[in-house]
């Protein structure tokens, strides 16, 4: 395996904060290939946009960049593990071409409608992503988007996407022994398995490897001996550093219990590649740029970096895929005061109020419940932090309400049922031994208004929101010395001999995750939209 490629993606892996995201979403998943994918990608320039630091972050020299990732989808392709990257054009006519370092990388180049039939791109990318991830991420990359924003604007130039999949039977399956409570009082299925396996004792952790039905490949089960958020702060290093399970001592008779696993989860890199080292890159620069900046910075920017990831053990396979994804945008097209018009879906409401701010991305929104109160209750692209993690974080109730919606244009006026939301009552108390205590409560603010970075607009908006986290626990099942039983938070990683670990993952609360992550009505779907959208547009 490269070693540059090793350590990009340890390094990747201890910047991506798993012990905060395992408790907020219940569990993490990182597979660092994808990023890696794309940033060779944006390396060769296919596009006018700055790849300063992208040779220190890949910890590889910048002219052997392509030939390195060249190599490694190679390899992976032979390892049974499809990789694909497509670079989607804006114009129908460009006379863009891929260099030959990116056709060299696989990566393949066709036409989209980011304008005004983004509606028919969108289908084409997320088939294209379903189709090459086995079904296991139709609808999770790409935001359809509406009057709340979208990934794809007037400004944007491409969008490149590439995608990684992976399935196999175990070399052994397992046997299903019945439903057992998670930590977090879950009952689950949970499957066995009984014989010889490489495992490595430390004084923190136990860690265990079962082959699968492709000689040479590994899922690796570890079990933090304390809480795995003091694992991953304290421990994880050490361990990817030990990470071949092929030099572990084999222990006979030995029982592995582990859950039924289904979990597909978002993720967004830019902070983290940030402050790593990659800093002209992404989004635009707050302010003017001094010379040294402008000197680095190309005349476009990438939006940041999302990846869609899923994982499922089942007793018959395990299977693993990302789907990675990010734009490529004028900053020139930005700041044009006439944008080309462009259908975002459905009108937001219109408050008379705030008419002065003329956006061409959307618009400040007044709701009239049905009790005839006013509230400004859009979802706006662009957030705060505090916001921002109200909205990834938070316990919200969403309640059918009466809209009234003027249009601008027409001066007329309509009704409709919208959305509103708000957190649902509780008096129950936050209290988990395995994080800080959480405040109950709470309450964040984000003024209307155009940032320098953006011109898409926000608007006032509160939200209570309560700790999204267990309010018990149960005590793990007495089990004899030879079985080692995952009921209580975990790591697990895919290793491959050649290419080392390629998958990560952490499970920390599986009815966290369930509450997370279960979309069942019209609004659950709407709000997971506007998760998305937030996550591929600039902070």
């Amino acid at each position: 395996m490269s070693t540059s490629f090793k350590t990009f993606s340890s390094n990747l892996l201890m910047e991506s904060d798993l012990d905060e995201f395992s408790i907020e979403k219940g569990a993490a998943i990182s597979s660092p290939f994808g990023v890696g994918y794309m940033l060779a990608n944006i390396n060769d320039r296919v596009w006018n946009v700055s790849n300063d630091g992208i040779e220190k972050v890949l910890k590889s020299p910048r002219d052997n960049i392509m030939a390195e990732y060249a190599s490694l989808v190679e390899k992976l392709n032979k390892a049974k593990m499809t990789t694909n990257s497509v670079l989607y054009i804006r114009d129908g006519n460009s006379t863009v071409k891929l260099p030959e370092g990116s056709q060299k990388l696989k990566t393949e180049m066709t036409f989209a409608d980011f304008i005004s039939d983004w509606k028919t791109s969108w289908f084409a990318m997320n088939d294209m992503i379903t189709n090459r991830t086995g079904g296991t991420l139709n609808d999770q990359l790409v935001p359809k988007g509406g009057w709340w924003g979208g990934a794809f604007y007037p400004f944007t130039l491409s969008a490149y996407i590439n995608t990684n999949h992976y399935k196999s039977e175990w070399a052994k399956n397992w046997t299903s022994i019945g439903e057992k409570k998670f930590w977090d009082g879950l009952s689950v299925p949970f499957y066995q398995l009984e014989g010889k396996y490489p495992v490595m004792e430390s004084q923190n952790y136990t860690a265990v490897a079962v082959e699968l039905a492709d000689k040479g490949k590994y899922a690796v089960f570890v079990l933090p001996k304390g809480k795995l958020v003091q694992f991953i702060r304290g421990d994880l290093a050490q361990l990817i550093k030990a990470s071949d399970p092929t030099v572990w001592e084999t222990k006979d008779g030995q029982k592995i219990q582990v859950p039924a696993l289904n979990i597909t989860l978002l993720d967004q890199h830019y902070k983290k590649l940030e402050t790593l080292g990659i800093n002209h890159t992404f989004c635009m620069p707050e302010g003017e740029p001094g010379p040294e900046t402008e000197n680095k910075r190309g005349p476009n920017f990438m939006s940041p970096i999302v990846q869609a990831h899923h994982v499922q053990f089942s007793p018959d396979f395990i299977e693993v895929a990302s789907a990675t994804g990010s734009s490529v945008n004028s900053e020139e097209r930005l700041k044009d005061d006439h944008p080309p018009d462009y259908d975002y879906g459905p009108a937001p409401p219109v408050d008379h109020d705030h008419s002065a701010v003329d956006a061409p991305l959307g618009q400040i929104a007044t709701i009239t419940g049905m009790d005839g109160q006013n509230a400004e209750v859009v979802v706006p692209v662009v957030l705060d932090d505090e916001l921002a993690r109200t909205l990834e974080e938070g316990n919200m109730e969403i309640k059918g309400v009466d809209l009234t919606i003027e249009d601008p244009k027409t001066n007329e006026t309509i009704t409709a049922q919208g959305s509103l939301l708000s957190a649902p009552p509780s008096t129950d108390d936050i209290a988990v031994t395995a994080v800080p205590p959480a405040e109950d409560v709470t309450e964040v603010e984000a003024e209307a208004g155009i940032t320098e970075s953006s011109s898409i607009p926000t608007t006032t908006i509160k939200i209570e929101a309560k700790a999204n986290l267990p309010t018990s626990t149960v005590a793990p099942e007495v089990v004899d010395k030879d079985t080692i039983q995952f009921s209580q938070p975990f790591f697990w990683y895919l290793y491959d001999k050649e290419l080392g670990p390629l998958y990560y993952g952490t499970v920390h609360s599986l009815a966290t995750y369930r509450k997370e992550y279960g979309l069942e009505t019209d609004e659950d779907f709407w709000l997971f939209d506007a998760y998305k959208t937030l996550l591929w547009n600039c902070p």
